[in-house]
């Protein structure tokens, strides 16, 4: 798993089918068009892979302008979340692959 760390506090970098159902419910739509639809869908990956304190990571309490005032501030972050995101979505379709393979 993936982590980032925002304001001096790491956060797990990790998709959830509840964020995935916040931002359908939000956005009234299921897919990502455009960059303000990716913003609200890495800000709801990082709200909902970090609803409690870990050892390793912080609960997410920043709110959506907050995020984007942090990323303003060091864009290289948009770059590391969008990475981070598309690397465990490579990484579920080969899991899926091989699961299917296996059969």
């Amino acid at each position: 798993m993936k982590l980032i760390e925002l304001n001096g506090k790491k956060y797990n970098l990790k998709s959830t089918m509840r964020a995935i159902l916040d931002y359908e419910e939000e956005m009234k739509k299921t897919t990502v068009e455009s960059m303000k639809e990716q913003m609200k869908m890495f800000y709801f990956i990082l709200k909902n892979g970090n609803r409690k304190k870990t050892d390793e990571t912080e609960k997410f309490t920043i709110g959506y302008e907050a995020f984007l005032d942090i990323l303003d501030d060091d864009m290289s972050l948009f770059e590391t979340i969008a990475e981070a995101t598309a690397e465990e979505s490579d990484d579920t379709i080969e899991e899926a692959t091989d699961t299917d393979k296996k059969k």
